[in-house]
């Protein structure tokens, strides 16, 4: 399911070949319509989620680029600080020897939410500190 919703963001969210969109384009033809506190409802559901680590493994590097994605969307400035406490959870799902053999691919996926070289700011200010 998570990775169907991350073929979505990325079909309507990428620009047509040979446009180059803003940095922070991508999400905001579904979120004006979307009112920020049920974005937030569903970032804690998420986080309270992985909290139980239900998460299967092979879920989380599609669950960190979709919050990468919609992190970047202006229409979400406000609450960047919830989707990072969720990106936290999601990423604290992994024991330290899962983290370590998939470390690679999730921070991969989770650069690849951006598209443009301006948004990867956002997203290395989003990641939680960690000793990871």
């Amino acid at each position: 399911a998570a990775a169907a919703a991350v073929e979505v963001v990325a079909a309507k969210g990428s620009p047509p070949p040979g446009v180059t969109s803003p940095p922070t384009a991508g999400l905001s033809v579904f979120l004006p319509s979307f009112p920020l506190h049920n974005l937030v409802f569903l970032l804690k559901y998420i986080a309270a989620f992985c909290n139980v680590r239900r998460v299967r493994t092979a879920d989380i590097p599609a669950l960190v680029f979709l919050l990468g994605r919609v992190s970047l969307d202006e229409h979400v400035r406000s609450i960047r600080t919830e989707i990072s406490a969720c990106l936290q959870a999601v990423l604290g799902c992994l024991d330290d020897d899962t983290w370590r053999a998939q470390k690679t691919a999730i921070l991969r996926e989770y650069a690849h939410a951006s598209l443009h070289h301006h948004s990867s700011i956002i997203l290395a200010v989003l990641l939680p500190p960690s000793y990871r």
